[in-house]
């Protein structure tokens, strides 16, 4: 074994003075971090700890989905979202529409329309719509969406007057003597009807493919008034796939349904005054009737009617989300870009294959990006090509939970290699990680980032920094000498009653305590390190409360080669 002779007028130091986060890929910078818990570039270019998550519900359980309500004021304290099979609104529980349904298993979404929050729950393919209205004019029960008459032992009979072909009016009805229809219905909604013995006097379902149905079949029923003097009577016109108007063929019968029909979805967003939806089976995408959650199935040739899509791109749906002035639909392997503002002009022009979303809850826009969790790691989409973004974080996810508070991505993310927290501050490009908390919702209320896991709501960032730390990146220098480390200087500023305890070792050795640093102001603290000598060394920096790291500087030392 060889030593050369070390040249003090070579050992420079080295100075980090911007940090750049977490790179946990075999080669890195040396002001990037192989690991790190509850850091955060709130201070960047300084390094700083996260503030901590602060309780602001808790007591709740088998928590599935989160809203933040209309009215609250100030702080929020109390529930508002899906727990178990339950609805509760500002930590109220609401009492759901006794017709036989309730809130079932499954993926849980929460949209506000206009007074109304939607509740969509998808299990396998199988889906619940129901909303809770808020307003003056609510009566504080849970409701379906769907809404009509299902008693299939009433008698139903059907009138027409009227040639299609040659009248401007024409004169259809359906009348049922055990219905007032005006407390199901209003003018300009959209029956669904079955059941009636002449399959053309029945409505095609949308999932049919109704562009290919035969033209005298309708495919939308609208209610065109309800008449005082008649109250049993329900006054309909009928469209078939191009529009044009049909006539009933007369008939009474019994073992019928007539309903608003709402179509199967696994996930929902608002965008430009209608609900948007995408079908599980990755056939359908739907939007309702311009601002009427409840019509899904209006076609008369208007701006203002509902909208659906045949989708040819193989797999499932994993969700929609507005973004910007369009939509974006995933599926896991694809992505769906949807254009315009009516029906005459909604387009899907856009289909990128090889890249989808895996989970719809870590999609979220942050600027005029987009960022989700696709099979290769996170991306961000800004209408191209998505760009891969995790990179440096050299793991594969398999579920995550995004949330923002207009800057940085935060996500609650799983995977194989375990469970954590990563923020991804869009302004610097660097990672940081924080503690996990398996979240399965976020919504933001004023200035304040609110994310739920199965028990508790937290308020992101409110709390005082607890326990965090930092590990060095493996410091070699890009040199094959032996390498050695005796003194470490860092620039800091420690609070009252913080700390910042000091480690270092060499080649992969245990991570041995240099000292601890305490509140003294802005100081410079020269840490005294037992001599390493080797290949590479590292240091770690574990502290408690409020600091924030200006620089750090090292003395390297360089020269010889060791033989083996």
């Amino acid at each position: 074994m060889r030593f050369e002779t070390i040249n003090a007028a070579e050992n420079p130091s080295i100075d980090i003075n911007t940090f750049a986060g977490l790179n946990r890929l075999e080669k890195c910078e040396r002001n990037e971090f192989e690991d790190m818990l509850n850091m955060s570039s709130d201070r960047y270019p300084c390094l700083a700890p996260a503030k901590s998550w602060k309780a602001a519900v808790s007591g709740m359980t088998n928590i599935r989905g989160v809203i933040a309500p209309k009215y609250a004021d100030g702080e929020i304290t109390k529930f508002t979202g899906v727990a178990g099979d339950a609805f509760y609104y500002e930590g109220e529980k609401k009492d759901i529409e006794t017709d036989g349904k309730v809130i079932p298993d499954g993926d849980v979404c929460l949209v506000d329309f206009n007074g109304r929050i939607v509740i969509c729950v998808c299990d396998g393919d199988a889906s619940a719509m129901l909303y809770y209205d808020y307003t003056a004019t609510g009566d504080g029960t849970v409701k379906n969406m769907e809404k009509g008459v299902y008693d299939t032992t009433f008698s139903y009979t059907l009138y027409s007057k009227g040639d299609p072909e040659k009248d401007i009016y024409i004169t259809n009805y359906i009348e049922c003597k055990d219905v007032n229809w005006d407390e199901y219905f209003k003018q300009g909604d959209s029956v669904f009807l079955e059941g009636f013995t002449n399959d053309e006097n029945n409505t095609v379902s949308l999932d049919s493919k109704y562009q290919n149905v035969e033209v005298d079949r309708a495919i939308s029923c609208i209610v065109e008034k309800i008449d005082e003097k008649y109250p049993h009577r329900l006054y309909v016109q009928l469209y078939n796939r191009d529009g044009n108007r049909l006539v009933f063929t007369k008939e009474t019968a019994t073992g019928v349904s007539v309903y608003t029909k709402i179509p199967t979805m696994n996930w929902v967003c608002v965008h430009n005054n209608r609900l948007w939806g995408t079908n599980p089976n990755g056939e359908y995408v739907y939007a309702s009737k311009l601002g009427d959650p409840f019509n899904f199935n209006t076609f008369m040739g208007l701006a203002n009617d509902s909208y659906y899509a045949e989708i040819g791109t193989p797999g499932g749906f994993v969700g929609i989300v507005s973004y910007r002035d369009n939509l974006v639909a995933f599926k896991r392997e694809y992505i769906h870009h949807i254009y315009g503002d009516k029906p005459s002009n909604f387009s899907i022009p856009k289909q990128l294959s090889d890249c989808g979303c895996i989970d719809i809850r870590s999609a979220v826009q942050i600027g005029t990006a987009l960022y989700f969790l696709g099979y290769g790691g996170f991306y961000a989409y800004v209408g191209g090509q998505p760009e891969l973004i995790s990179r440096k974080l050299d793991r594969r996810y398999s579920k995550a939970v995004g949330a923002t508070d207009g800057q940085k991505y935060i996500v609650c993310a799983k995977s194989g290699d375990g469970d954590e927290t990563l923020v991804f501050d869009t302004n610097y490009g660097t990672w940081h990680r924080e503690s996990y908390v398996d979240a399965v919702g976020y919504f933001r209320w004023h200035d304040g980032v609110y994310i739920a896991d199965d028990t508790t709501v937290y308020k992101y960032g409110a709390g005082e920094p607890e326990l965090w730390g930092c590990t060095s990146v493996v410091i070699h220098e890009n040199t094959f000498d032996n390498k050695g480390m005796n003194e470490l200087w860092i620039r800091a500023k420690i609070e009252d009653g913080a700390y910042i305890d000091v480690f270092a070792n060499e080649e992969g050795g245990d991570l041995i305590p240099h000292g601890r640093l305490t509140a003294r102001g802005i100081k410079d603290y020269c840490v005294p390190v037992r001599y390493i000598n080797g290949e590479y060394y590292q240091y770690r920096l574990v502290g408690h409360g409020r600091a924030v790291i200006y620089d750090i500087e090292y003395k390297d030392a360089a020269g010889g080669h060791q033989y083996r």
